[in-house]
């Protein structure tokens, strides 16, 4: 995950665009937010080691959070629409009053002062970190750059077109891990029985909804690619890489087996080569 991270935000140096990860679970994308938080902002990783991270909103699985300037956050709730405090706008930190009170600059240039709220007799900050987010809460929205993990045995049917379908372009779609044929089941009936008549996700957590983001711009379409192709590497070593698009899944049967098999977390990009710690797997 770390080295994922690592990638992610190389890649948004490199390219001008922003990345976002995209998970199944709650759990999944606080834990990416999390690790993002940790290399790019020290001070905030050590305040929260510490125990002194103020409370996120419980419905994104976040326990604590802690604010910087730069940061970029995820507004949880629809707290002021007509001036733009709305679920699922992303926005960057501009100056922090005091700990629990910032203001933001959205992507929409509007400028908002966070503080907390109570809900349900419940005190907390109405905002996420902006690094990553679930794929049903990423509906809708147009996204630059995505890395797309599957933290879950069992995706839904329907998830990875979801995800996938927040880009654009191919090329700005990354796969974190083995790819499992069972995480790129289409919309309908699926081994289990179950059928779908239009697109149905269902969420670990019951108070998840869809958010609403605004298109983002697209920069020079420009960057590091890795070469195109329909085959996969027969052996996915430290450094082997591939395409992450659903037409590429139509592998053999045995190699398919044994990623679908595969349990072990893997942080890799392609473009260029990194080294996991452990395995080697697909950022495509």
């Amino acid at each position: 995950m770390d080295q994922a991270v690592r990638k992610a935000r190389l890649l948004e140096e490199s390219t001008g665009k922003t990345f976002t990860f995209l998970t199944v679970t709650n759990k999944g994308a606080a834990a990416l937010n999390r690790a993002w938080v940790e290399q790019a902002f020290p001070g905030a990783a050590a305040m929260l080691a510490a125990g002194k991270g103020l409370p996120g909103d419980p419905a994104y699985g976040e326990e604590q959070l802690w604010f910087e300037a730069g940061m970029r956050v995820r507004l949880t709730q629809n707290l002021d629409k007509d001036r733009g405090f709305v679920n699922g706008a992303v926005g960057t930190i501009q100056s922090v009053l005091r700990k629990d009170v910032f203001v933001l600059k959205t992507n929409s240039n509007i400028l908002l002062l966070v503080h907390p709220i109570w809900q349900k007799g419940r005190q907390f900050m109405p905002v996420t970190y902006g690094y990553a987010t679930t794929i049903r809460r990423a509906q809708g929205a147009t996204l630059e750059l995505i890395g797309i993990r599957f933290d879950r045995k069992l995706a839904d049917n329907g998830y990875a077109y979801v995800a996938v379908s927040r880009a654009r372009r191919r090329v700005d779609v990354y796969h974190i891990g083995s790819i499992r044929r069972t995480d790129w089941r289409p919309v309908g009936e699926d081994d289990r029985g179950l059928g779908t008549s239009e697109l149905t996700i269902r969420s670990m957590s019951d108070s998840e909804q869809p958010e609403s983001e605004e298109p983002t711009s697209r920069s020079d379409p420009s960057m590091s690619q890795s070469p195109e192709s329909e085959d996969e590497p027969e052996d996915m070593d430290m450094d082997e890489t591939s395409q992450g698009d659903p037409e590429d899944m139509d592998r053999d049967e045995s190699d398919q087996e044994e990623a679908s098999r595969s349990e072990s977390e893997v942080d890799a990009c392609h473009g260029s080569p990194i080294v996991a710690a452990d395995t080697a797997g697909l950022f495509t």
